[in-house]
């Protein structure tokens, strides 16, 4: 199932056979793209309500329409749609006048590859401004939902702003005796509440502020007649046409059978997915822990289903947001009609459910309930978007629950394969999930590998490699990363993503990475010995970076060893960093303070960078690998990592590209403007710390 969107085109051009040669260029380029034509005679506002095209590529120049008259158009339209205008080389528009016009863009010539980047960009921006409108719609929605519920509401209910009455509802006006809000609008607070208990009142809504939940308060009011009555206030902070304001309840005293009954439909209501009626996902991974925890002791067992919709991806292409959502909810329908209430069934994630069943007859009992469900979908007709769709049908993936050292993550992605497999084989059919003979479940996995690391601890199969890093602008001291590797017990290498990502989910990788600085440690005392000036970057997993007692352990080994300033760095994944922002940030200053460095590894794909330059006192940047493949020939990964380049240095960090694989990708760094490289086309990692720099440039 492909997550790469169909981009819709409408290519106006009078040479057919060069708007074919847009089209074929920009699906070879990896473009998702399905193009309608403009020819000459047709009317441009029939093209684009028929084909609904998501971007316009408009030839400058056209006989028979204009980039003002089609800017003009689609600007009325509830979406509008971004026109980018394609003009020859030697034609001498001004770009800028042309974007007055009404272009998004100007490609010049034959540039297909800024075309693809173009094409792609105003894509994304159209589909995101879609979204904003259908957000902002039914936001509208919400609002004035909330405001109907407001005035039918038999509580009392006001708002004021700076001490004066903005809003009341009609409860509300009943309970202090007015006829209309307008009777009551300007009126402050204080001026309802008797004499004597005015100041209490004003000191405090003065200790407002500073709670933040709803706050119960006893006072004595006066109503319009003149008369007064005990109240209870409810007193919130709240906001009204975007002002913050303070919300005030006076709650109708219920019957407690009312209250009781109240109780268990909120109950009810935390239970289920408000789209789709069917238990939300929470609630479901509860019950498939239960069950998970049962089936040791009972014995029983039971399959999960993990069903998605076939070709979603076309209902959302064709209906947006708001339409595809009936379909979800149509098919939840069917779900449920044919499972009942009783059934364990949720919305899982977008167009997935998940359903659990016990089992007596495994195959028998499987294949009736995977019939039902895709029968029940396949007699559905339903409406959405001014359209019938009666072409439904479900792929389900089917894992089985009959081992207790199952995990409910793992049942879950046992049944997400299958149902890739299903949707593969065309759709509409159920795999159950077979595991390959000798399989492990994840706690199996993880109990094997644990062993595993012990042995090789204990049999002293551990070994550190060392990778060099050189300074574009030359230098006199070594830098080298610290890779920790891994023999099994016939002297092959082991892949470190399978030892290490193990032995962060066994716990051992605290162990592992204090082994790894002790005899980092005792290799630097030696390279120190011998004259060297050398500086170490020794790695450090998220949980050495949660461990409280790391720093101090730190601490005592940098002062034992006798090593100068300046010469260990630790580094930490950006993930981890952003994970752990506070103790990131504390290790940090307490790495300067005893005279080490702290790098921050694998950074740069994050959604917000630019937070952590801001927030963690790193000494060095060291950018993510994926942002240095094929640099050569990627215009975007140039220009990320000038970018993030230059925000590094601008906090006075300094930068590391890694993953140097071959000089026409180091010819692209020197434009970028890195303090330091790293990769195989400088050096391998290396048994020990041998690596010639004074001739490595």
């Amino acid at each position: 199932m492909s997550t790469t969107p169909t981009i819709r085109l409408l290519i106006v051009e009078t040479d057919s056979t060069r708007g074919e040669t847009y089209n074929s260029k920009l699906r070879s380029m990896g473009l998702a793209v399905r193009s309608s034509y403009f020819q000459d005679g047709d009317d441009i506002t029939d093209l684009i309500e028929k084909h609904n095209p998501e971007v316009i590529l408009l030839r400058h120049g056209h006989s028979e329409v204009g980039l003002k008259d089609l800017n003009s158009y689609t600007a009325t339209l509830d979406n509008e749609v971004p026109i980018v205008l394609l003009r020859k080389s030697d034609e001498t528009l001004p770009i800028e006048e042309m974007m007055a016009h009404g272009a998004d863009d100007v490609v010049v010539g034959d540039n297909y590859e800024h075309l693809k980047q173009v094409v792609r960009r105003e894509h994304h921006i159209a589909s995101m401004n879609k979204r904003l409108n259908s957000l902002e719609r039914l936001y509208k929605e919400s609002e004035e939902r909330n405001a109907s519920l407001l005035d039918s509401s038999r509580d009392a209910i006001a708002y004021v702003h700076e001490g004066m009455h903005v809003y009341a509802n009609r409860s509300y006006l009943e309970q202090f005796g007015y006829e209309s809000f307008d009777d009551l609008e300007g009126l402050p607070i204080m001026d309802m509440v008797v004499d004597e208990k005015q100041n209490d009142l004003k000191n405090f809504l003065r200790t407002l502020d500073t709670e933040d939940h709803a706050v119960h308060y006893n006072t004595d009011i006066v109503l319009a007649d003149g008369s007064v009555m005990d109240s209870d206030f409810e007193f919130s902070s709240a906001s009204i046409d975007d002002e913050p304001c303070t919300q005030i309840i006076i709650r109708k005293q219920e019957s407690n059978a009312n209250a009781k009954e109240l109780e268990a439909q909120l109950s009810k209501m935390a239970r289920i997915d408000p789209n789709t009626g069917l238990l939300n996902r929470n609630v479901f991974v509860e019950e498939l822990e239960n069950v998970l925890a049962s089936i040791g002791d009972s014995g029983q067992e039971y399959a999960y289903f993990h069903i998605s919709i076939d070709n979603f991806d076309k209902y959302t292409e064709e209906l947006g947001v708001v339409g595809s959502d009936k379909i979800i909810q149509g098919v939840a329908s069917g779900i449920k009609e044919t499972l009942g209430d009783s059934a364990v069934a949720c919305r899982y994630d977008g167009q997935i459910f998940s359903h659990l069943i016990s089992l007596k007859d495994r195959a028998s009992d499987i294949k009736q309930r995977a019939e039902a469900l895709l029968k029940a979908v396949k007699n559905l007709t339903l409406e959405a978007g001014d359209k019938e769709w009666n072409e439904l049908s479900l792929s389900i993936g089917v894992s089985l629950i009959d081992d207790p050292s199952l995990r409910s993550t793992e049942v879950i992605n046992r049944g997400s394969k299958a149902v890739k497999t299903a949707a593969e084989a065309g759709g509409n059919r159920y795999e159950v999930y077979r595991p390959k003979e000798g399989e492990m479940t994840e706690k199996q996995m993880e109990k094997a590998w644990r062993e595993k690391i012990d042995h090789a601890i204990k049999e002293n199969r551990f070994y550190l490699a060392y990778q060099p890093m050189v300074k574009l602008d030359g230098g006199e001291l070594e830098r080298y990363e610290v890779l920790l590797r891994m023999r099994d017990e016939h002297g092959t290498d082991v892949s470190p993503g399978e030892f290490l990502s193990a032995a962060e989910s066994t716990g051992q990788a605290k162990d592992i990475d204090r082994w790894v600085i002790t005899n980092a440690f005792k290799d630097l005392v030696e390279q120190f010995k011998k004259g060297h000036k050398t500086i170490l970057l020794i790695k450090l997993s998220d949980t050495s970076l949660k461990d409280k007692e790391l720093f101090p352990w730190i601490k005592d080994r940098v002062r034992a060893s006798g090593l100068p300033k300046n010469c260990l760095i630790f580094e930490v994944k950006e993930e981890s960093v952003q994970e752990n922002l506070t103790q990131a940030r504390a290790f940090a200053a307490g790495m300067e303070a005893i005279g080490c460095g702290f790098a921050i590894d694998d950074f740069g794909l994050s959604s917000n960078p630019q937070k952590v330059l801001n927030d963690i006192p790193a000494q060095f940047i060291k950018f993510h690998a994926e942002l240095t493949k094929d640099l050569f020939n990627n215009q975007d990964n140039q220009n990320k990592l000038t970018e993030l380049s230059n925000a590094a240095h601008e906090k006075g960090r300094q930068t590391i590209i890694q993953h140097v694989e071959d000089p026409t990708t180091l010819s692209v760094i020197w434009t970028i403007g890195s303090d330091f490289i790293q990769g195989h086309f400088i050096s391998p990692p290396l048994d020990g710390m041998t690596f010639d720099f004074a001739s490595s440039m």
